[in-house]
């Protein structure tokens, strides 16, 4: 994962820690710790590199990181933030 995907990431969960509970905080830090490695991340860069993803791409990478449902959710709603276009 390049540095700069790393450094936009941190800054976006220090700015949500401002506003979170501790067991809020718990099932973030939990959330970066999925999110930083392996292919949740991998697909975070190729989405922002190529502009678009698959369904296939994300629910296969969601499995692998054995995400709850809200991570899901924040992790999907963050990927169409970020701009990237979600095919069939």
């Amino acid at each position: 994962m390049n540095e700069k995907l790393k450094q936009e990431v941190m800054d976006e969960f220090i700015n949500l820690f401002k506003e979170l509970d501790k067991g809020e905080m718990k099932k973030v830090i939990e959330y970066i710790e999925k999110l930083m490695v392996g292919d949740l991340a991998d697909l975070i860069e190729k989405g922002k590199e190529e502009g678009i993803l698959t369904k296939v791409e994300i629910v296969n990478a969601f499995k692998k990181a054995n995400l709850d449902e809200v991570q899901m959710n924040y992790l999907y709603n963050r990927i169409v933030d970020l701009g990237i276009t979600i095919s069939e």
